[in-house]
C-alpha cells in the first residue's frame, strides 16, 4: 500500500489523484497533519491518504465514491487547531475528568510493540504532546497524544480500551484527571 498526502488549500483537503475515495474520518472529528483521511483506490491499487497542513475539526467530508484530481475530500475548520499526529480528541466531563476518544475506527494498542512497555500506565502524569496509545488502520499506526485546551499536565486514571481490541470512532480510550 502506498502513501499519498491530501493537499490543503483554503481549509480544504484535496484529492492528490483520480480514484475511488473511502473516508476514514467523520464530520466533527479532529484531524491533524499526518493523520489518515481515507483511502484512494486507483487502477486496483489502494493508497492511504494523509492530511497535510495545520489541521482542525472536520466541517464536511466527501462520501464513498469516485473523486477527481483536487476534488474536496474534507473541509476543515483550522481555527480549532489539533496537535500534529493526534488521532484522539479530549472531552472534559462535568466531573472534571478528561476522556480521550478515538476519532476513527481501528485497533487499539497501548504499546509501540509487543515487547515494549505501555506508553502510559494508570498513575502516570502526562504533559502536552505525550503519546497515550496507538490506533492502527490497515497497517498504518497513528499516535494518540495528550493536548488541546486542557491543563498542561494530567494523571492517567484508566486505560479503557483493551489491548488489540477493535474500536469505533467515539470510543473512550483513556481517562485522565487534570492536575
Amino acid at each position: 500500500m502506498s502513501r499519498l498526502k491530501a493537499k490543503e488549500k483554503d481549509s480544504k483537503l484535496l484529492s492528490p489523484a483520480i480514484g475511488y475515495f473511502t473516508p476514514a474520518i467523520k464530520k466533527g472529528a479532529a484531524v491533524a497533519e499526518g493523520q489518515l483521511v481515507g483511502t484512494l483506490t486507483r487502477l486496483g491499487k489502494v493508497s492511504s491518504v494523509y492530511a497535510s497542513g495545520s489541521g482542525g475539526l472536520i466541517k464536511e467530508v466527501a462520501p464513498h465514491g469516485p473523486v477527481h484530481f483536487e476534488s474536496m475530500l474534507a473541509e476543515i475548520d483550522t481555527s480549532a487547531g489539533v496537535a500534529k499526529g493526534s488521532a484522539g480528541t479530549s472531552k472534559k466531563q462535568k466531573s472534571g475528568k478528561i476522556e480521550v476518544v478515538a476519532e476513527f475506527p481501528g485497533r487499539f494498542y497501548s504499546r509501540p510493540n509487543p515487547e515494549s512497555d505501555a506508553f502510559v500506565s494508570v498513575g502516570d502524569v502526562v504533559k502536552h504532546g505525550d503519546v497515550l496509545c496507538l490506533i492502527e488502520v490497515m497497517k498504518t499506526f497513528t499516535r494518540v497524544t495528550y493536548g488541546g485546551d486542557y491543563p498542561a499536565t494530567a494523571k492517567v486514571v484508566a486505560l479503557v480500551a483493551e489491548e488489540g481490541s477493535d474500536i469505533s470512532a467515539g470510543d473512550v480510550l483513556v481517562r485522565l484527571d487534570p492536575i
